[in-house]
């Protein structure tokens, strides 16, 4: 990022055309978007104290129901229950060092692999209903 600290009227010329020392008197490396690299932090600067205790127990229901849905064995789930935690985990665990929720694919990934989870226990339950 340059910054015209001189006030300078030639200033976006000068940075195009103009020499090494120039750019370099008015270069400032700044990170423009500065992040905590912290999925929880990151979710407690964006949406507060309330959205990041909602955001952690979504993730923890989620595991809440994956352990049931594994400990009932229903027959043809248990593999694709762990595979989903699986990758859930992986999401989890790279949060901790990273934001990888603030890509928004993996946005998307995150919400699919909540919405399997509830479509498993949903169709488990419609099951349960018709036997």
């Amino acid at each position: 990022i340059f910054f015209n600290f001189l006030r300078d009227k030639d200033f976006r010329q000068q940075i195009v055309w103009g020499g090494e020392e120039y750019k370099a008197k008015h270069w400032q490396p700044v990170e423009i978007y500065m992040y905590p690299h912290n999925l929880i932090l990151n979710f407690w600067t964006e949406l507060g104290l309330l959205g990041a205790l909602l955001f952690i127990w979504i993730i923890i229901r989620f595991f809440m129901i994956s352990i049931q849905m594994i400990n009932k064995r229903v027959i043809g789930y248990e593999f694709w229950v762990m595979g989903i935690m699986g990758a859930m985990i992986v999401v989890v665990v790279h949060g901790i060092v990273d934001v990888p929720y603030f890509k928004n694919d993996l946005a998307i990934i995150f919400w699919v692999l909540i919405s399997i989870i509830g479509i498993m226990k949903l169709e488990i339950k419609e099951d349960n209903k018709n036997s």
